[in-house]
């Protein structure tokens, strides 16, 4: 039976937890010079800047469907649709942009930590955060979350489970949101791919 995960999208701007900085590396980038290796499955998104490799034998999901958020750049989904890969874009409000890392004490930290929390209480609903770990650099920030979620779809009840991946760049205000997403009882199925996936995802240098 698929599962529409029309409600683990709203998960891009949704987080309650202390962020902790993990590590800081002054001089490293926060992602690499040159591009992962393309493919024949490459996607490559020339005017948001950024490329990921989809798995072998995945396609692109419709953008369309009702009740996905505006903000949604690319749904990639499994062969038989109970596994997806959802890609956020939006532009940070300037009050977080001009926090740069070398100043992510304190003041920085609850910066982002206030913006996530204002979505979170307003969409959030029957979700359960695992550990969050997050990576400081000289350009900008990854933070991932693992997650747990109930929801109810035509009076049956669903587990899914699934890890969202910020990527945030100081200078510029981009935000890049990756969600991987199934059903709980599937996601160890597909943990493969989800990761070759956001291991190849690659945003273009100004």
């Amino acid at each position: 039976m698929k599962v529409i995960f029309v409600v683990g999208i709203l998960l891009s701007l949704m987080l309650l937890v202390s962020i902790t900085q993990q590590s800081y590396a002054a001089t490293t980038s926060l992602f690499p010079k040159s591009p992962p290796k393309k493919t024949v499955n490459t996607y490559v998104d020339e005017g948001l800047g950024f490329q990921i490799n989809i798995p072998s034998g995945w396609h692109e999901g419709s953008l369309n469907d009702e009740g996905l958020t505006q903000d949604l750049t690319l749904i990639v989904l499994s062969p038989d649709e109970n596994a997806r890969i959802n890609i956020t874009y939006q532009q940070l409000p300037t009050t977080i942009v001009k926090t740069t890392p070398d100043k992510f004490s304190k003041e920085g930290k609850t910066k982002i930590e206030n913006y996530l929390k204002e979505g979170m209480q307003k969409k959030m609903l029957n979700t359960k955060f695992g550990k969050l770990s997050a990576m400081y650099y000289t350009n900008g920030v990854s933070i991932s979350l693992p997650y747990s979620q109930s929801i109810n779809t035509g009076g049956q009840t669903s587990q899914l489970r699934g890890v969202i991946y910020w990527y945030f760049l100081t200078e510029t205000g981009d935000m890049y949101v990756l969600e991987t997403l199934s059903t709980a009882d599937s996601y160890k199925t597909y943990q493969s791919s989800f990761l070759k996936a956001v291991n190849s995802f690659y945003v273009f240098p100004e």
